[in-house]
């Protein structure tokens, strides 16, 4: 986690004064009807609902000829006569007033020199082309904060939300869960990972290309996501889908998924509801003693979405559903994991692990989960799980090579944020008691 450091009582001058450094950025609170407006409107992007405390960024330039610091900003400025609306540069004098600007915060990216020089250097470009606000993204930024089906349609407004990790992680690994993976864009020692790095620059090339074949008028994607139109990960997988063995015993036991062969078994063609994508990866194999599922995915929790008394409720657990129809049964399977209180627990919760065969859509036996359903003790939002499922749980002696089944898989995230079907739709009714499946055959 980044550090956050509170300073003691100071006023906007000295502090400003202390922290001001070429390459660095300014966050700033006003109090202005204009600032308000801002923060009240960002409420709609917090869980909690609350104003945000910040209406204004900008970056710091360093000191000039006037012994002055000076910020490179967008801003609207109304003078006598003078309007200045857009990339422009001002004195950092203008936030020393405690009344006018109540909340200040100054982000450090550790930049080097050269990197605060390139990062300025672009500033001022957009300051000499006298770059402008566009009034009409302004007004959709506000239009897509009150109505939040917007923000997360698939148009031509938006190129995508995601994240990656500029830096490998910590030598040693990360604060608090000691993570440690070589993620990132550059190694520890600044040292870019050239073949990815040249992969990121010939994409980048092309993204313009892509986007614009891409679009599609905001009111046909409401309509889909209205109509309840699927989305899925690929047209689909074939009608017939092989099912690998697996070549090595697979130990549901041993906190790890180091046994799967994940090429061979991941599944594709999983259904969700428009506008959204598949949330996780889901892998499928089989031995002779019975069928082998692992699912790597993400997943968010909040204690205080949810008030309830007593047990976690498991219809709003995250949950693995397998069904298999064979010779015309169907054995339907669900594993649940819901979250026990625990104020000791660096999450305020813990996540346990149950499961059931199901009947009509309901549990109806509950199953011994050591050595048949196991979750991965990763930190959220991943959630790895793990599950065997013998044959004679589907009234089989053993698998075989070349038997001819029926299957479907689901995945469900707490609170039934999102869900995730192999065949049929992805809705909760179909996803307890399927009705589609996919044929399957064992290699």
């Amino acid at each position: 986690m980044n550090k956050i450091e509170i300073m003691p009582p100071m006023s906007n001058r000295e502090f400003l004064e202390k922290y001001a450094q070429p390459g660095r950025v300014g966050l700033a609170g006003g109090a202005s009807l204009i600032d308000k407006a801002i923060r009240h409107a960002e409420r709609l992007i917090d869980m909690e609902l609350q104003p945000s405390p910040w209406s204004h960024a900008f970056l710091f330039e360093g000191r000039r000829a006037d012994w002055q610091h000076w910020v490179i900003e967008s801003d609207l400025e109304i003078h006598s006569k003078h309007i200045r609306l857009g990339v422009q540069e001002n004195r950092v004098t203008k936030f020393f007033d405690e009344k006018c600007f109540p909340y200040l915060a100054v982000l450090d990216f550790g930049l080097t020199p050269e990197q605060a020089a390139a990062l300025l250097g672009e500033g001022l470009e957009m300051v000499a082309s006298r770059v402008r606000y566009s009034l009409r993204e302004l007004a959709g930024t506000l239009m897509r904060l009150r109505r939040p089906e917007l923000r997360a349609l698939d148009n031509p407004l938006v190129v995508g939300t995601h994240w990656f990790q500029y830096c490998d992680e910590p030598l040693g690994g990360r604060e608090g869960d000691g993570e440690d993976y070589n993620m990132g864009l550059i190694d520890t020692a600044n040292r870019p990972y050239e073949e990815l790095t040249e992969s990121f620059k010939r994409l980048n090339a092309t993204l313009e290309t892509v986007h614009k074949s891409s679009a599609r008028p905001v009111e046909t994607a409401l309509s889909e996501a209205k109509n309840g139109k699927m989305n899925s990960a690929e047209a689909g997988p074939p009608l017939e889908v092989r099912v690998p063995r697996a070549q090595n015993p697979i130990d549901v036991t041993d906190q790890s998924l180091i046994e799967w062969d994940k090429e061979k078994t991941l599944l594709s063609g999983f259904q969700v509801e428009a506008p959204h994508v598949p949330f996780g990866d889901i892998h499928l194999a089989w031995r002779p003693e019975g069928f082998y599922i692992c699912s790597l995915s993400d997943t968010f929790v909040d204690l205080k979405f949810l008030d309830y008394q007593g047990r976690f409720p498991l219809t709003e657990a995250f949950q693995l559903h397998f069904t298999v129809e064979n010779a015309g049964k169907r054995s339907h399977f669900a594993g649940f994991l819901p979250l026990d209180i625990n104020l000791q627990s660096p999450d305020g919760f813990e996540i346990h692990t149950e499961i059931f065969r199901m009947e009509a859509g309901k549990q109806s036996e509950p199953l011994p989960v050591a050595g048949y359903f196991q979750r991965i003790n990763k930190a959220l939002p991943h959630m790895a799980v793990e599950a065997f499922y013998p044959a004679k749980w589907f009234g089989l002696t053993e698998l075989k090579p070349g038997m001819r089944l029926k299957a479907n898989i689901a995945l469900v995230s707490y609170y039934r944020e999102f869900t995730m079907a192999w065949a049929g739709k992805p809705g909760m009714s179909e996803i307890n008691d399927p009705s589609e499946f996919r044929e399957i055959v064992l290699e």
